[in-house]
């Protein structure tokens, strides 16, 4: 929240931060807050007000997939994420890692969001997806040498 809080104070803004919204109901929450404190006589803090209604919206975001990870550092004034990637990777071409990451994702919506159920379009048996132990682990592999990486991403 820092990171986010502090790049947004910048007057040249990223995509990802221009778009960067709080729901009319947080907004409004906020409001209300901030007009209680202040009938009750209390310190007025709306960047405290501000903060936890940001959080809310971040909170309910998952930045699995690339292009979701490439908005977060967006968000926190990070600009060039696929090609400081490159650099920790030392590779010239992301694309294979890219791939990787969004099947991982895709693979797990199947997972959370469809039962693992194979799609049909009549009627049949259900059928799940195959899954093996060796995809578990080579994915775990994966995601966590992804995550080192992301970690030297300044």
């Amino acid at each position: 929240m820092k990171g986010v809080i502090k790049s947004l104070r910048r007057s040249s803004l990223r995509p990802a931060q221009q778009k960067l919204t709080i729901t009319a109901v947080l907004a409004l929450r906020t409001t209300e807050a901030l007009r209680r404190s202040a009938r009750a006589g209390g310190v007025v803090r709306p960047a405290n007000q501000f903060r936890i209604a940001l959080q809310e919206s971040l909170h309910r975001r998952t930045f699995q997939s690339w292009h979701e990870i490439e908005e977060a550092f967006e968000l926190i004034g990070i600009s060039g994420f696929t090609a400081r990637l490159k650099a920790a990777y030392s590779v010239s071409n992301i694309l294979p890692t890219r791939n990787q990451l969004n099947n991982i994702v895709n693979r797990r919506h199947q997972i959370v969001h469809e039962g693992d159920l194979v799609r049909h379009q009549r009627g049949g048996r259900c059928r799940v997806h195959e899954i093996t132990p060796g995809y578990v682990k080579d994915s775990l592999a994966f995601l966590d040498a992804f995550v080192e990486r992301l970690d030297t991403v300044r």
